[in-house]
């Protein structure tokens, strides 16, 4: 022991050698063959594309093949058997009417999108010679009022003139004035140039086979993410469970399931969001009777998809075509598209339901980076007691939240108070205190003043958390489990379940246990 602690360093120093060097050679190696790799990469992309098109769309699918799936399942209770072969039966019929869906959807949209775009881009390329004079005149009257612009650029006019009437007669003009340089220009310019008109066809036809190609295995590959997704799911925690300990694989488990979450919440979330402001786009451009609406609205919508830049990348392209039209429109078009993007990205979440009060909102900016919709997290990572209490493992707060704990995912009822059939935020608290002999109020404004109040440094597992309306009126309660985290009858949508403990503001904390 002692001898490795001698020469710890220097073979700390000698691995460290070797990495350097082992790194600096793989680098020069890559640099060596660079355009072998870079040929390897391409090739390995090409064959991979499909693939990556197939995750794409099953991924985008799984939200519309599960809802299916559930109405499925509910329609056919107690007639098919859910673990035999029937319920494969059940998840091939949701999927395949999930691709049918989305062909339908992809249909409308380019049955509606394509003839009114094309219309679009034919008047658009028909008005431009009217467009250009328009500027011409322009630049004509801009010009003659300001005369020292107009001889600078006369003069830059006559340079490029001279070098023009030097090309046409000095190289153009002697070619065409033989019969052989024409032919000798028909065989060096024009037959090359057809060549390259017939290749470009081929090549057009060529990318239409494997975009069909690609749209079959992507299809293909989709179907069979699908249909596999619980088996995939299932292989993939035995692989994590046998490589790490317990806790980390539960950790990555879940925090795989929140990358989730967000992920697909992000993505279908700006899709939605990005179709809307198409939608919104059109029907006011055709009201003010904006140029092109059509043309201008895909624009919008199509880079609307693209983060913090993507509004900016549309409305500039869009501004210019409606500014060779009308200035006047040019300016309304960009105070719409301003007003517009402060309104996009605020949307209206659901808090709880509440005492008395029905459901309790708020409108948050998702262009906020310091907001975090929690919302979109029902499910929280599971909370083990012992790992906060493990010197009390058997004192009642430890009890109080182990038995509310295991009511979790039971369903909200307004007013109710069975913890299996349904409850409410305060006769949840109020029926779990009642099993330990605290008798609480079923309203969670009087809960607030049962107790002694405690601050969030000194709240301890079993501690009631309230939350106040905008009018800072007392209408939710939850029951604090420790590791920030509070457990509550949250919504009809949600039913009982585990959040942050601020995921609101609290209004005040309460230990009504009496210790």
């Amino acid at each position: 022991m002692k001898g490795r602690g001698k020469y710890g360093p220097y073979l700390a120093a000698g691995v460290t050698a070797f990495a350097v060097i082992a790194a600096a050679i793989l680098l020069f190696f890559l640099l060596e063959h660079f355009s072998a790799i870079r040929s390897l990469l391409e090739t390995i992309g090409y064959i991979l594309r499909p693939i990556c098109y197939g995750i794409v769309l099953a991924f985008l699918l799984l939200p519309v093949h599960r809802r299916i799936l559930a109405v499925l399942t509910d329609q056919c209770q107690g007639i098919l058997d859910p673990c035999g072969k029937k319920k494969n039966i059940l998840s091939a019929i949701s999927i395949l009417l999930s691709l049918i869906f989305a062909f339908l959807v992809l249909y409308v949209l380019l049955a509606m999108v394509l003839p009114q775009l094309y219309w679009s881009l034919v008047g658009l390329f028909e008005a431009l010679p009217g467009y250009f004079q328009s500027v011409q005149q322009w630049l004509t009257t801009f010009l003659a009022d300001n005369p020292d612009i107009q001889q600078a650029v006369l003069s830059y006019y006559r340079t490029a003139g001279a070098a023009l009437n030097q090309w046409l007669s000095s190289d153009l003009i002697p070619n065409l004035e033989s019969a052989s340089s024409t032919l000798a220009w028909l065989r060096s310019e024009l037959l090359p140039q057809l060549t390259g008109v017939v290749s470009g066809v081929s090549t057009v036809v060529l990318a239409l086979v494997n975009l069909l190609k690609d749209i079959i295995v992507a299809v293909i590959v989709s179907v069979y993410l699908l249909a596999r997704k619980d088996v995939f799911a299932a292989q993939s925690k035995k692989i994590l469970y046998s490589m790490f300990p317990t806790r980390a694989a539960d950790l990555l488990v879940e925090e795989s399931r929140s990358a989730y979450r967000i992920l697909s919440g992000f993505i279908n979330g700006t899709l939605v969001d990005s179709f809307i402001v198409g939608v919104i786009c059109l029907i006011c451009f055709t009201v003010f009777q904006f140029p092109y609406p059509m043309l201008l609205a895909v624009i919008i919508g199509v880079t609307n998809v693209i983060p913090f830049f993507g509004p900016f990348i549309g409305a500039i392209p869009s501004g210019l075509l409606i500014l060779l039209v009308s200035p006047r429109q040019c300016l309304y078009f960009v105070i719409f598209i301003f007003v517009l993007q402060q309104l996009d990205g605020w949307v209206e979440i659901e808090l709880d339901e509440t005492d008395g009060e029905g459901t309790d909102h708020a409108y948050i900016s998702t262009r906020d980076n310091n907001v975090e919709v929690r919302y979109a997290l029902p499910e929280a990572i599971k909370f083990s007691p012992l790992e906060e209490a493990a010197q009390a493992a058997a004192s009642l707060r430890t009890q109080v939240v182990n038995y509310a704990l295991q009511f979790v995912g039971n369903p909200y009822v307004w007013g109710g108070t069975s913890l299996t059939n349904g409850v409410d935020c305060s006769g949840f608290t109020m029926q779990v205190m009642k099993h330990f002999g605290v008798s609480l109020p079923h309203y969670s404004g009087s809960q607030a003043k049962m107790g002694k109040s405690v601050s969030s440094s000194e709240m301890r597992p079993g501690d009631l958390v309230f939350y106040a309306n905008s009018g800072g009126t007392v209408n939710h309660v939850a029951m604090y489990i420790g590791n920030g985290q509070v457990v509550h009858a949250a919504s009809s949508r949600s039913g009982i379940k585990i959040s942050s403990w601020n995921y609101r503001t609290p209004k005040t904390i309460r230990n009504v246990l009496g210790d």
